[in-house]
């Protein structure tokens, strides 16, 4: 994960090179497009980072209420489906 932040940081930087150096040509096109890329990879990359970190967090919480043996991967991949399993069992409780 580090790895693709810190290739973007750099592609963003390479992006502004191209802008700045190069006026009303290919590469100024290409350093924008490369720029703008670069920020919505990041930004992508960086909501992902957070979801996964907090699937490890609601994993534990489950967890720890249901008794379950729920991953963080499971979490974050079925996490909608397993709220719906518990909504469901939860009900059936009740």
């Amino acid at each position: 994960m580090s790895y693709l932040i810190i290739t973007t940081v750099l592609s963003i930087a390479f992006g502004l090179y191209l802008t700045g150096k190069n006026e009303e040509s290919f590469l100024f096109v290409s350093g924008i497009f490369l720029t703008i890329t670069g920020f919505l990879f990041l930004i992508t990359t960086t909501h992902t980072g957070f979801e996964f970190i907090k699937s490890g967090h609601k994993a534990k919480i489950i967890n720890e209420q249901f008794g379950t043996e729920y991953t963080r991967a499971q979490i974050f991949y079925a996490g909608d489906v397993i709220d719906v399993i518990l909504e469901l069992e939860s009900k059936e409780l009740k």
